[in-house]
C-alpha cells in the first residue's frame, strides 16, 4: 500500500509507465489541455507527478508509482496530506486505462479510521515513525 519496504523484502512490482503516460495522454484530451510535466517517481517518493495544462489552471495527478492509484491534488507541492481534491470528470481516462482514482473525502480519512491491518510490520514501523495523519498521507509519501 505505502510502496516502502524492507531491505531484505522482494521488490514490489512498478505500475507500467507506458500506460500511465498513455492515460495522462488521454486525461489531457478529455480536459481539453496538453500534458504538461511529467516527474517520474525518484527517491524518496513513491508517486510520479504529471501536470496537464487546462484552459483555466494547471490540474496536478499523483500516480503511485507501484500501485494502479490516482489521486489529484489542488496545487503541485513535495509533500501531501490534505491538498487533495476529488477527481475532474476526465479522470475517466485513467479509471479507463485500469488506474483507481480515489475521492478526495476516502483520501482525507483519518488514519485511524482505516482498515491497516494488512500492511507489513516495516510499514507499520514507518507509519509510528512518520504520524501521517490521513489515507493520503500514507498512500503518496515521501518516506525515506
Amino acid at each position: 500500500m505505502t510502496g516502502f519496504q524492507g531491505a531484505k523484502s522482494a521488490a514490489l512490482p512498478r505500475v507500467d509507465l507506458r500506460s500511465l503516460r498513455d492515460a495522462w495522454h488521454d486525461a489531457a484530451r478529455h480536459a481539453g489541455g496538453r500534458v504538461a510535466q511529467f516527474i517520474e517517481q525518484g527517491y524518496p517518493e513513491n508517486f510520479h507527478t504529471a501536470t496537464i495544462a487546462g484552459q483555466d489552471r494547471l490540474h496536478t495527478v499523483l500516480c503511485h508509482a507501484y500501485y494502479p492509484r490516482v489521486a489529484f491534488v489542488s496545487d503541485p507541492a513535495t509533500w501531501y496530506i490534505t491538498e487533495f481534491i476529488d477527481p475532474p470528470a476526465w479522470a475517466s481516462a485513467f479509471t479507463d486505462a485500469g488506474f483507481q482514482t480515489i475521492s478526495a473525502a476516502v483520501l482525507l480519512s483519518p488514519l485511524d479510521a482505516v482498515d491497516t491491518s494488512q500492511l507489513s510490520a516495516v510499514e507499520c514501523r514507518q507509519i509510528r515513525h512518520w504520524k501521517p495523519p490521513t489515507l493520503a498521507a500514507l498512500l503518496f509519501n515521501c518516506w525515506d
